[in-house]
This record gives C-alpha cells, structure tokens and sequence, in this order.
C-alpha cells in the first residue's frame, strides 16, 4: 500500500492508475477510507476526475449497446430510486413554507382557460425533458419539442414515468388540453411510479410554466403585471394545484381558510419573482 502511495503521490493520475485504485477501493472497504486520508486535496481532484472518466467511459460502452427504448426504459427508471432519496423538503413543499411566511398578502384569481396562467390556456413554447440526461446521453435523445400548452407538458413527462410511451405520443398528437389530461389520467401507475410523479411534478409543472413566460412576451408581461400580489388558482374542483374554492366564495380572501394547496398559483408566482426580482 506504501508503493501505491508514494506511485500515487509522485506521478500524474491517470486512466490506469485511476482504474488500479477503483479496483482496490471496491475490494478492500476500509481502503478508500484509510487510504484517501492520506491524499493531499489537488490529488483528491485529480483522482475524482479521473475516476469520472472513467465511469462515464464505462456508460458510454454500456448505452452503445443498448436501443433507443431500452435506454429511455433505463433512464427514466433511474428516477425511481432517486424520489426515495430526496433529501429534505420537495419544491412543492418549499413553496408551500415561504408563502405562509408573506405578510398582508394581496390575489390574482384566475381559473379559466382564457386566462394566461391557465395550465389549459394555448401557447408554443419549446420545452426540453424535466428528466434530464447525462450529457453523454442527450445526443441519444430528442431533448427539445414544441408544445402547445403547459398542461400538454405535464401530461407527456407523467407518460414518460409511467414508462407509456404510446400514451405520451398521443400526448403530443393532440393540441386539446382535455383530451392531453385524460391521456395522462389513464396511464397505470405502480405505487412506486406514483410516489415518484409526487415528487417530481411540481418541478415538471415549474419547468412548463418558466418556459412559457419566458419565450412568449406578451405572456410575460401580464404575469409581471401581477407584481405585489400571490397568483391564486381559484379551481373549486382542484385541492392541489388550485385552492378548492371559487373566486366568488368569501373564503378566498384568506389563505387560512383555504381548502387546497394552490400549487400551481405558488409556482408561477415564484417565476414572475425570478423575472422581477421581488415580490
């Protein structure tokens, strides 16, 4: 272990002396450890990025021999796991945190598919994929696609995770909002894919949303001209994305008495801060 220490100290990390000692890492537990301890911090990097190299070369073999399906399969099963290891709060729930803390809070209502801010309301814009490739992989995959509104977005990416491809085709195939929900609606989830869109879909429906206000001028503009005020989805049928009450109920004027989360009226409020610069 000395002569690997003095050989590592002394030259320059390369692919083969990266691999000797990804070897030994994997076959001793209290190697890396013991051993990595005694590395100064630019031979700690330089060993990280060796290492890199060498995993991404590993991939790369890997996804060669691989179709495009069975990738995509791969790729997007990826995302499984990783909900499970979210670490703390999701977006959603950060959302939720920060707007309870405003003060004398003044509402844009809005719930018709007229209105700019509706999921329903038709627009273009050009949206990559919410599950994001390594870069090594993007040139596998068709990473940009015009969509006609943002609910056409989240429904393909819930499609996606369902591992659906058909479904999220006929997604794309049709510029009615409806018809894109009931598609997203009647894929099968497993419980565990479930969980997953839980996670994640608040990051989708942000993704949607920033891309729409930021490549439409006349979109953007009316969202900044609800400046000083929380974007509030009065959706009397809709606990989560809306706030589960009409405009005309009394009950809207405070958050407390609100009977849903007004997810999607907190996403898009956090974008027009991120446009402005303030509340």
């Amino acid at each position: 272990m000395k002569d690997l220490l003095n050989k590592v100290l002394s030259s320059v990390i390369d692919n083969d002396l990266a691999k000797e000692l990804v070897e030994l890492e994997e076959k001793l537990d209290s190697f890396g450890s013991d051993f990595l301890d005694k590395l100064p911090a630019r031979k700690l990097i330089e060993y990280g990025k060796a290492k890199g190299r060498i995993q991404r070369q590993e991939a790369e073999k890997e996804y060669s021999k691989m179709t495009q399906r069975e990738l995509e399969i791969k790729h997007l099963r990826s995302f499984q796991p990783a909900a499970n290891h979210v670490i703390g709060l999701t977006l959603g729930d950060e959302l939720l945190l920060k707007a309870k803390e405003r003060k004398e809070e003044k509402f844009t209502f809005f719930w018709a598919t007229k209105s700019p801010f509706s999921q329903w309301h038709k627009c273009n814009f050009i949206g990559g994929r919410m599950f994001r490739a390594s870069d090594y992989l993007l040139k596998r995959f068709d990473n940009k696609q015009v969509f006609s509104s943002t609910e056409q977005y989240m429904m393909y990416h819930k499609c996606l995770l369902s591992l659906d491809f058909d479904a999220a085709q006929e997604v794309l195939s049709t510029k009615d909002p409806k018809k894109q929900k009931q598609i997203g609606r009647s894929v099968k989830m497993t419980e565990e894919i479930l969980e997953t869109w839980e996670v994640f879909k608040a990051y989708v429906v942000y993704d949607a949303n920033k891309a729409k206000f930021t490549q439409n001028e006349d979109l953007k503009k009316a969202l900044i001209a609800t400046k000083g005020t929380t974007l509030v989805e009065a959706a009397p049928n809709d606990k989560t994305w809306g706030i589960g009450l009409a405009e005309d109920d009394p009950r809207v004027q405070n958050r407390e008495t609100w009977q849903g989360k007004n997810l999607l009226g907190e996403i898009l409020t956090k974008i027009r801060i991120e446009i402005t610069g303030e509340y």
